[in-house]
């Protein structure tokens, strides 16, 4: 998750300067196919979705699985 996070900041980044340029339209035929996305498309594309957390979420996540798994392997195992 902190690698997409970085990967959709860094697209943000890249089409925040570029003005929106309205694509064309498809032909039926082109319709079916699938498309080789540029670069900047890829960034647009991820740069329009929304992420509902942030760095600070991530690190509680963290913090608590890390928790879990002791308490989880303090109370499971036996002493060797």
């Amino acid at each position: 998750l902190e690698e997409e996070f970085n990967k959709w900041c860094a697209a943000k980044e890249t089409i925040s300067g570029i003005p929106d340029i309205k694509s064309r339209r498809l032909t039926r035929k082109e319709k079916g196919k699938k498309t080789v996305l540029t670069p900047l498309e890829k960034a647009k594309k991820l740069g329009s979705k929304e992420i509902k957390y942030d760095p600070a979420l991530l690190q509680r996540y963290r913090k608590a699985l890390d928790c879990s798994v002791k308490i989880a392997t303090q109370r499971n195992c036996q002493p060797i």
